[in-house]
């Protein structure tokens, strides 16, 4: 289990939800975002409708078969952390590079956001995700999560849906874009992600000569280091997350790039971030390259995993519209 300590704010999918509230051809809907959730109040045969809900608010939505195993999972998250939101992304497997399905959990805490509050949530997600390797989540403060839902921010719009829903502890409707505005925000990440790939295969070739071993382990070094923050920059900047740049910390990039592909967390497999840039007598160029080092194959497989991550993630979260 991986947890993001992200306090910010989004969403998941696949479960059948509230939104379900809205296709029952004998309930009222109310399209109202400022209304509690999707029904009127009226009085009539329909008053049911709103104590229907009430009664769902503050429990676990019923998930798909798939997910059933995550059930205990998630009600000891909801009985631990009492979050306001919290919802599923499914990634896919890539089979091609042996990368497995990885459920991505994202909790919204109405808590204060002091460091010693974030570590206690990260000692109780992770001894609540002990025996789960391919759960990861991220989580995100209440106050940040509605103040960008309402500017629309491009992650958040993206992410924060009722079809993502799996436990509400608000009665209060989440703000969504219709189908059109849906449509344009996707069009403006793809062609975003678009540019990121010209640039990213653009760095590839131009390094690919100085992969020999006539090339400095430290050259090599600089070489990789930047062609890994350009990947994560591609998976990152689609969606405007504090409009990271090639001149921040592999750290920070990657930490941003994981919140949009969890795969990310793990790449690259060799710890370059240890590189040592000092002299040191005991380590020759060889060793270095070996130990610290991708190969230049290794930089096209991080590039292919991230591209087919991130495109399999737009699938997810906009196809079916």
């Amino acid at each position: 289990m991986q947890n993001n300590g992200n306090f910010s704010n989004n969403q998941g999918p696949i479960i059948r939800n509230v939104s379900t509230l809205n296709q029952n051809k004998n309930e009222h809907t109310n399209n109202d975002n400022k209304t509690i959730n999707h029904v009127y109040l009226h009085p009539g045969h329909h008053s049911g409708e709103f104590e229907n809900w009430m009664r769902k608010v503050g429990g676990l939505l019923q998930i798909d078969r798939e997910y059933s195993q995550l059930k205990p999972l998630l009600d000891m998250i909801i009985a631990l952390l009492e979050p306001s939101r919290l919802f599923l992304i499914p990634h896919p497997s890539i089979e091609r590079f042996d990368i497995k399905t990885t459920i991505e959990i994202l909790l919204v805490l109405n808590h204060r956001q002091d460091s010693n509050h974030e570590k206690l949530v990260e000692r109780i997600l992770n001894v609540a995700c002990m025996k789960i390797s391919s759960v990861v989540i991220n989580t995100f403060s209440e106050d940040e999560w509605d103040s960008e839902t309402e500017d629309e921010h491009f992650y958040y719009t993206a992410h924060c849906r009722t079809k993502f829903l799996v436990f509400s502890g608000s009665p209060y409707r989440i703000q969504e874009l219709d189908q059109n505005d849906l449509k344009r925000v996707r069009e403006i990440i793809t062609n975003r992600f678009q540019d990121q790939i010209v640039k990213s295969k653009a760095m590839l070739a131009q390094i690919e000569g100085l992969y020999n071993e006539q090339t400095s382990s430290d050259l090599l070094y600089g070489i990789a280091s930047a062609c890994i923050n350009q990947f994560y920059r591609m998976v990152a900047m689609p969606f405007l997350l504090d409009l990271p740049v090639l001149n921040r910390s592999h750290k920070k990039l990657r930490k941003m790039a994981a919140r949009i592909i969890p795969q990310a967390a793990s790449l690259p497999e060799k710890n370059i971030e240890l590189y040592p840039i000092w002299d040191n007598e005991e380590l020759d160029q060889d060793t270095k390259r070996e130990v610290y080092l991708p190969s230049f194959a290794d930089l096209q497989k991080y590039f292919e995993i991230l591209k087919t991550a991130f495109e399999q993630k737009l699938a997810t979260l906009f196809d079916n519209e």
